[in-house]
């Protein structure tokens, strides 16, 4: 079964997914650059594909996904004005990767803990 947090972390896939096409697009899950979409392409939406892709490859190794949504954010600091919308995907993303990451680093530690006892 798939837990509540990973589940969040898919919602804000698909999101940022949806964030690249124009709205209402039923291929938001396709690369933009091969729907009509394509017109609209910039920056943003290049980095909001290229987050999603890269934690959807990572889901079973978020602590590197982790790493990378941070950096993301970091860039995006600078253009939040310019771009509120995907600042706000990036920051929760990121606290769900980070949270998610946590909840497997604290379960991995009880089970050592229960070994060597």
């Amino acid at each position: 079964m798939e837990s509540t947090n990973i589940k969040q972390i898919h919602y804000y896939i698909d999101e940022l997914q949806r964030y690249c096409h124009r709205e209402g697009c039923e291929f938001f899950t396709v690369c933009p650059q091969i729907c009509e979409c394509k017109k609209e392409l910039d920056l943003d939406t290049s980095l909001a594909w290229r987050v999603a892709k890269y934690v959807m490859d990572s889901i079973m190794n978020l602590k590197e996904a982790n790493d990378f949504v941070l950096s993301c954010v970091f860039i995006i600091n600078y253009h939040k004005e310019k771009y509120p919308r995907l600042y706000k995907l990036l920051e929760d993303l990121y606290i769900c990767v980070r949270l998610n990451d946590e909840i497997i680093k604290s379960a991995k530690d009880k089970f050592l803990c229960g070994i060597t006892t």
